[in-house]
């Protein structure tokens, strides 16, 4: 008798000790890829056991400590949300793994009602070296995601600092909104294309953008964030909003062409409604290839077509850039409008309390002729061993500058051929006294010129 009741504990114990080898897959609301075979140590291929996990539509939770490494392509979710809880874990995706063109590491498409969740994970992406022409390949995209309700990163960071052509963090087809928290990406490939971020908006007639608390560190030859309105946008309207606060943009400057921001809308139906804010944020380089801060285009199109609003808002700022060369042209912004019949106004930018400290480079404006835009600075310090305002041309009004209470320091020996309207400012510059303007709409009103006060 005892011997039977010995052996139903052995067996009992047997099924429960199954149970908590398993557990992550019954009775519970995630899955753990331990639960179907993933060793976790960095060695071995763990791609099979997180491809099981994401087919569950469970939650999927990792193991602190754990390294998991990726040599094969995963499964697509075919539930309605995937949620991604890295636990501190860390996630390797191997130099070893089979790369398609245009391909992702995690792919979440259609249809809608569709949300993707991953926190707290470190993605380190070797990738590159076994591909030594760059030139050659298509984009890989570590997430790739069409049209979802929600997509959210909070305390993520991703490294990628070889020499891989096209990696992208994030593609983003058309998501009703999309929020980065705590986040720090690192991507310093040198590629022909790519970037952090790039957010293309397909369907929605408004959507949001969420960045904050954030570290952005990159060099590729695209632009590290891109918002935009696709072109086969069908709606009459789009409303883009976005809000950035207390994050750092930081490029080495290395590749050619490489910009902070772009926004723009490449649709010939859509009135476009864009508004950007930034608080309390860094953007920085210290190479020569840095082409712009942020960027506004508009698509070529009908000239007597009307394409929108561009508003952008910059609270507590810092711009930090020191070139080695001396650059010929502005970074803060430029609108390429290509017969478009917007009026100056559309495209506006608001400078508050911002502070910049450029090296040979002209921190406001760009020359020129095709670019429009309102710029004002509020309460601003500027400091550049450069021109404030470059222009290439006579003075046109595709360009509107105005400052209040901002100390200027430079080696312009003009004030601005654009037209220009300055109060209660402080300048320190090679301008000859007195002051002449050559558009006769500029003003200034309580300003001191190198000691010289002008009412």
């Amino acid at each position: 008798m005892k011997s039977k009741i010995l052996v139903v504990f052995l067996l009992c114990l047997l099924v429960v000790s199954g149970f908590v080898a398993c557990g992550a897959t019954i009775g519970k609301d995630y899955v753990t890829p331990e639960s179907f075979g993933a060793k976790g140590d960095g060695k071995n291929d763990d791609s099979y056991a997180i491809s099981k996990c994401i087919l569950t539509g469970k939650k999927i939770r990792f193991s602190s400590g754990k390294n998991y490494l990726l040599k094969n392509p995963l499964q697509n979710p075919k539930s309605e949300q995937l949620y991604i809880d890295g636990n501190g874990a860390k996630l390797t995706i191997s130099e070893q793994f089979k790369v398609s063109e245009n391909g992702a590491i995690f792919y979440y498409g259609m249809p809608r009602k569709k949300i993707l969740e991953v926190k707290n994970l470190d993605i380190v992406c070797l990738l590159g070296q076994k591909f030594p022409d760059k030139e050659t390949r298509g984009d890989t995209y570590i997430f790739a995601v069409e049209s979802c309700d929600e997509v959210r990163f909070d305390n993520v960071k991703f490294k990628s600092e070889k020499y891989y052509n096209n990696v992208t963090f994030l593609r983003d087809n058309g998501s009703k909104r999309l929020e980065m928290n705590d986040c720090n990406i690192v991507l310093n490939t040198l590629s022909v294309q790519g970037g952090v971020l790039w957010f293309m908006n397909r369907r929605d007639s408004i959507c949001s953008i969420s960045l904050k608390n954030s570290y952005f560190e990159y060099d590729t030859k695209d632009e590290c964030v891109c918002f935009s309105v696709y072109k086969d946008y069908k709606k009459e309207r789009c409303n883009i909003n976005v809000e950035v606060e207390n994050c750092e943009f930081f490029s080495k400057g290395e590749s050619v062409s490489s910009g902070f921001i772009l926004v723009y809308s490449n649709s010939k139906v859509a009135y476009s409604d864009i508004n950007v804010k930034y608080k309390k944020c860094m953007f920085k380089t210290v190479g020569d290839h840095l082409r712009r801060i942020q960027a506004y285009q508009i698509c070529p199109g009908d000239t007597d077509y009307d394409y929108g609003r561009f508003h952008t808002i910059y609270d507590y700022c810092k711009f930090d850039f020191k070139f080695v060369s001396l650059k010929e042209s502005g970074l803060i912004g430029a609108l390429y409008s290509k017969g478009t019949s917007m009026p100056t106004e559309s495209i506006s930018y608001v400078f508050n309390h911002c502070d910049f400290d450029v090296k040979n480079v002209s921190p406001l404006v760009d020359g020129k002729p095709i670019r429009r835009g309102k710029y004002e600075f509020i309460d601003c310090r500027i400091k550049s061993d450069a021109s404030l305002f470059l222009r290439r041309n006579i003075y046109n009004s595709d360009i509107q500058v105005y400052l209040t209470n901002c100390d200027l320091i430079s080696n312009d020996i003009e004030l601005s051929k654009e037209l220009f309207v300055a109060k209660d400012c402080r300048f320190k510059n090679k301008v000859k006294t007195p002051v002449s303007f050559q558009n006769p709409k500029s003003k200034m009103e309580n300003c001191k010129i190198n000691g010289v006060l002008y009412k």
